[in-house]
């Protein structure tokens, strides 16, 4: 039998903070707090008493050398807590970043589940959710995550009767509950979390309580994200008074969070526009140049940092940039188009849509290919934030050009991830439920050429509740002036 190879031993320092060796990374060891903890935004829990210098003891005319290291680092909860916390570090805490590296996700909330019980039991909770969502556990597991669920807002409840709490676990713990919902496929209960959580970073930014700490800054940019999701889905978006919108970025995730900023005015100048298409709104239109004038800093800003080296602006992944690119395209055309009075403006922007389904397209083939060299590991069916589901629906219901929006039909069927509240299956049933309707009266004619007249258009379809089947009510204006309706269940 051939001899066994051991790994060769390498000297290992024994003097690091205590966060550092529960993160198995090198310390720096300065003092009184490392650089690798506070520089992350984490805490760092200081040093055992002994770690500048080992103990000598002298015992009957030996030397012992007593290592600094030698208590046993328990780790909190039962053994099954303890493995859904490493499935969650391992596992859950990927899908929920997405796409962009999240030191919020990997790495500072499996460092609060060891320390704080209400994160804990609230990240257990999703990760036994995202297992059973996933299909590879059982029913036993459902009523663990309730257990999980309770317990952890048994927690919170302890946590907000004490004085002078900060509100950071309370946010953190409800963007946990956020996730654990959509999991579920409760939209309601999740965005009653959502609302709440925003209303929280609200009030904290009218405080001033906000530091400037990375996690506090990712925490601020999720609930941007966040609060565009809330607000298609029908509730008022939560004002977050928004910092200034820099252009000047060194990295893919900068220009991120400046498109962040950027779409949250937007959306709220569209919901302010409202759905009415109404001459009166005209009022509003230096407001739009102004947001349109934002756009155009974006995307030449966005340009001239795509031409360096990936390396320097932190690409790791290509389908980053296509991601920012289709989110952009699929926002502009709706801040283009707010105030217009018909349907038939969305013509007049149909290369954007065309270029917004081929980039759509390359990063399908991308994910695609992944996919495949994955070696066995599955792929990811959920993430917490808005990808290119949402962009390709809308380029589905708005472009009225025949083959572009039939292909963006079919990448939309292509797409089996579940991007936060949105139901991917359903969506493409509304939108072919639009496109049957815009087109009944053009099937005479080849397909590409079916371009529907405006008072055959659909102007909003509405899911006033949430569910499967969901009743949808469509919205067009055959004479130009009223409102008709058409319902219409969609599975």
């Amino acid at each position: 039998m051939a001899p066994k190879h051991k790994r060769a031993s390498k000297p290992k320092t024994k003097t690091g903070c205590i966060t550092c060796k529960i993160r198995h990374v090198k310390c720096d060891e300065q003092k009184p707090e490392c650089r690798q903890c506070t520089s992350t935004g984490r805490k760092c829990d200081g040093y055992n008493q002994q770690t500048t210098t080992n103990r000598i003891t002298t015992y009957s005319g030996q030397t012992f050398t007593v290592n600094p290291d030698s208590r046993i680092v328990l780790r909190p909860g039962t053994r099954e807590e303890r493995q859904y916390i490493h499935i969650f570090c391992t596992q859950t805490s990927r899908a929920l970043s997405g796409l962009f590296h999240s030191d919020l996700w990997n790495h500072f909330l499996p460092q609060l589940s060891q320390s704080e019980p209400v994160v804990r039991h609230a990240v257990i909770a999703v990760s036994a959710s995202h297992e059973r969502f996933l299909g590879r556990r059982s029913e036993v597991d459902e009523q663990f995550s309730i257990q999980q669920y309770n317990k952890a807002i048994r927690h919170l409840m302890e946590y907000l009767a004490s004085p002078n709490q900060p509100l950071d676990l309370t946010l953190i713990t409800c963007c946990l509950f956020v996730c654990l919902e959509m999991l579920n496929g409760n939209i309601k209960q999740a965005l009653d979390h959502l609302e709440a959580g925003l209303n929280i970073m609200h009030a904290r930014r009218r405080s001033n309580t906000l530091r400037l700490g990375d996690i506090d800054r990712e925490l601020t940019h999720l609930c941007l994200r966040l609060n565009i999701q809330l607000s298609l889905h029908g509730r008022p978006m939560v004002p977050l008074d928004l910092d200034d919108t820099t252009y000047s970025w060194t990295n893919i995730l900068e220009a991120r969070h400046s498109l962040d900023r950027l779409m949250n005015n937007a959306m709220g100048f569209i919901r302010q526009a409202g759905i009415e298409r109404s001459a009166e709104r005209a009022y509003l239109q230096p407001q739009q140049q102004l947001l349109l004038q934002d756009y155009s800093i974006w995307i030449a800003s966005f340009e001239a940092l795509m031409g360096k080296s990936w390396k320097r602006i932190k690409v790791v992944d290509g389908r980053t940039p296509l991601v920012l690119r289709i989110t952009y395209l699929a926002s502009l055309i709706w801040l283009e188009t707010c105030l217009s009075v018909d349907e038939m403006i969305f013509d007049h922007h149909n290369d954007s849509f065309d270029q917004l389904v081929r980039y759509a397209k390359e990063y399908i083939d991308i994910n695609d290919s992944l996919n495949q060299s994955s070696n066995g590991t599955p792929p990811d069916s959920f993430t917490l934030e808005a990808g290119i589901v949402t962009p390709l629906f809308y380029t589905a219901v708005r472009c009225r050009n025949p083959i572009t929006r039939r292909e963006a039909i079919c990448l939309l069927s292509s797409c089996h991830v579940k991007e936060g509240l949105w139901n991917t299956k359903q969506m493409v049933s509304v939108a072919e439920a639009v496109l049957e309707m815009e087109e009944s009266n053009l099937l005479s004619l080849p397909v590409e050429q079916r371009i529907p007249a405006d008072r055959d258009r659909v102007y909003e379809a509405l899911m006033p509740n949430e569910g499967t089947p969901v009743e949808v009510i469509f919205l067009s204006r055959p004479d130009g002036r009223e409102w008709c309706t058409r319902t219409r269940l969609v599975y």
